[in-house]
């Protein structure tokens, strides 16, 4: 199992990414009608590792609202938030 980062990932969460994901990681009532997807969901948590995470920050993700967090967040920080979501249930 991968050591946990030496950055908290919740606070970058809170900070960049509640705003569409929700605190929780069910995604805003408002961002559901823009196919955001419940991050606690088992199926969508089996489906996307760590790193496929930590890509979708750094890259976005082509054709939604997710945009790249390259030049938001350090690589660190990055993977500290993919650490975090990885944990939503």
């Amino acid at each position: 199992k991968d050591a946990a980062p030496a950055i908290d990932g919740r606070p970058l969460y809170e900070k960049h990414c509640k705003v569409c994901h929700a605190l929780d990681g069910k995604g805003t009532e408002a961002m559901k009608k823009n196919a955001i997807p419940d991050m606690t969901e088992k199926s969508w948590q089996s489906g996307h590792s760590k790193a496929k995470v930590v890509d979708a920050l750094n890259k976005g993700i082509e054709g939604t609202k997710m945009k790249s967090f390259k030049d938001k967040l350090s690589p660190e920080e990055l993977v500290a938030v993919a650490v975090y979501v990885k944990k939503l249930k």
